[in-house]
């Protein structure tokens, strides 16, 4: 182990700049760090971009335009046409669904379904939530694109949506009896 080389300084923006490096090699292999983060090269899959945050606000400005395009088609639509602010509810389904569909592939698989539902307070097991996304689609996919998520959401005998009414206490229920249990008789038993 050598000292630290005469005039090395750490830079400000260098992650590991707290390092003291006590040899050449770590000195040398925090400066091809620093050069492949700054070519875009990364390590550990790790891509450093500073014009990332400008690039996924791109993506998300594209996906918005999409999932639009699909709103204006179910607002012109002759079946929807009674629902009342269905302007409103495709702008809150759109906002929902951007929010779970991260990597803008259209669509959301298993583990973002099942993220949503735990948001909405629903925890639902895997099982569960492949069972929702095969009464979806039919049984095509396994991942929800966004006109099947609207339908469903839109649809009045969806049983994901009689779940979310449910919790949120809209669906009608059958009430539960308040008070003691009945007296039993010899009739009452089975």
């Amino acid at each position: 182990m050598e000292a630290v080389q005469e005039g090395y300084r750490p830079q400000a923006g260098m992650i590991w700049s707290s390092v003291v490096c006590r040899s050449t090699t770590n000195i040398n292999l925090v400066k091809w760090w620093q050069q492949s983060v700054r070519l875009g090269q990364g390590t550990l899959g790790i891509i450093s971009n500073r014009q990332g945050g400008k690039a996924f606000g791109i993506l998300k400005a594209q996906q918005e335009s999409r999932l639009e395009e699909v709103n204006q088609e179910f607002l012109t639509d002759e079946k929807y046409k009674d629902d009342e602010e269905l302007d409103d509810k495709l702008i809150s389904f759109k906002r929902k669904y951007m929010d779970f569909d991260l990597n803008d592939q259209g669509e959301i698989d298993i583990m973002g379904l099942k993220m949503m539902m735990e948001k909405l307070g629903l925890a639902k097991t895997h099982l569960e939530v492949k069972k929702m996304i095969a009464e979806v689609t039919g049984g095509s996919s396994e991942t929800i694109c966004y006109r099947d998520f609207v339908k469903m959401m839109l649809g009045k005998r969806s049983a994901v949506l009689k779940l979310i009414m449910m919790f949120e206490g809209r669906c009608s229920e059958t009430p539960k009896p308040i008070g003691p249990p009945p007296k039993r008789d010899i009739r009452s038993l089975p």
